[in-house]
């Protein structure tokens, strides 16, 4: 990632890191270990589907052979 994208990507992360602050109740920030069990949670309720929304386009219009395996199996 070059050092135009890598700041972009830094505010934009802040910026999702205080809107979810925002969103969190504040017994949900007293500990870190429900600080843990909130970030999860905005993970994944909010965050990873919309992270993996963009991709299942791209993917599902790719063929796959009958009998080719994926590489994600591949790369253990």
């Amino acid at each position: 990632m070059d050092a135009t994208k890598e700041a972009r990507f830094k505010a934009l992360t802040e910026e999702l890191a205080a809107l979810l602050y925002s969103e969190t109740e504040p017994e949900a920030v007293k500990t870190l270990e429900v600080i843990e069990s909130a970030i999860r949670g905005h993970r994944l309720e909010r965050v990873g589907p919309d992270l993996g929304s963009f991709l299942l386009p791209q993917v599902a219009a790719q063929p796959v052979a009958e009998n080719e395996s994926s590489k994600a199996l591949l790369d253990d």
